[in-house]
């Protein structure tokens, strides 16, 4: 009787660790999907975003370019200002000497 007793309660604990086994084996199978999905997912933004890159440089050089022009034309329209001012100045003192 004890025999049997023993038996069943030894059953019962191979029972509880292949469960144990059977869910540690399913929880890393589904881990193992999620990490090959996540792979796949960053594939494709990759190549997604690679398609994109000779777009993405044609603009940062467009905009790099129009940067330069904008300040191209600040520079010169200062520079004009500038030139503008100095002439005003010139022809203040010229018209103090011929005051004078």
């Amino acid at each position: 009787m004890l025999d049997m007793i023993l038996r069943s309660e030894k059953q019962k604990e191979i029972l509880q660790v292949k469960k144990i086994k059977e869910e540690i084996s399913f929880k890393l199978k589904e881990s193992e999907e999620k990490r090959t999905d996540e792979k796949r997912q960053l594939a494709k933004y990759i190549k997604e975003h690679e398609k994109l890159l000779p777009y993405k440089l044609q603009y940062l050089q467009i905009t790099r370019k129009e940067k330069i022009k904008e300040n191209i034309h600040k520079n010169v329209v200062e520079q004009g200002l500038a030139i503008k001012e100095k002439e005003r100045e010139v022809a203040e003192l010229e018209n103090i000497e011929n005051i004078m």
